[in-house]
């Protein structure tokens, strides 16, 4: 009985995992100011010259752009994927890992981190992510 307990527990916890993970995803348009900014940047130089600072300004807006999209989009595809995991019982350290990396991202993924390691830190979870064979 506590199975089917700490299985809806954990479905419970994917879900959020992904209502997370898609808003990770969504915030992913806070590179576009940086990626806009790059472009002017670029049309400037070709009109200036070699010598003149546009063309390293445009570089390091779309650098910075390029670099927060990476970064966010591999936390949304990381949580993502930790919600697949936590909904059909596999990958029992990676979800661990991606729980405690969540405690870093105050406040949602700080309690959301949190409840999914007491959840998975327990002995009936554990057993269902590695079912023992009689």
């Amino acid at each position: 009985m506590a199975y089917s307990n700490d299985a809806d527990k954990l479905l419970l916890l994917s879900i959020f995992h992904y209502i997370i993970g898609g808003f990770a995803a969504l915030s992913s348009v806070l590179a576009l100011p940086f990626l806009v900014l790059a472009c002017p940047a670029a049309l400037v130089s070709k009109q200036v010259g070699q010598g003149a600072l546009a063309p390293r300004f445009g570089s390091i807006f779309l650098l910075i752009g390029c670099a927060i999209l990476l970064l966010i989009g591999t936390c949304a595809a990381l949580l993502i994927t930790a919600g697949r995991s936590l909904a059909t019982h596999k990958r029992y350290t990676f979800c661990l890992i991606i729980a405690v990396l969540e405690l870093f991202f105050f406040p949602f993924g700080t309690i959301l981190g949190l409840i999914t390691l007491i959840v998975l830190t327990r002995q009936s979870t554990q057993q269902l992510f590695h079912p023992t064979t009689p």
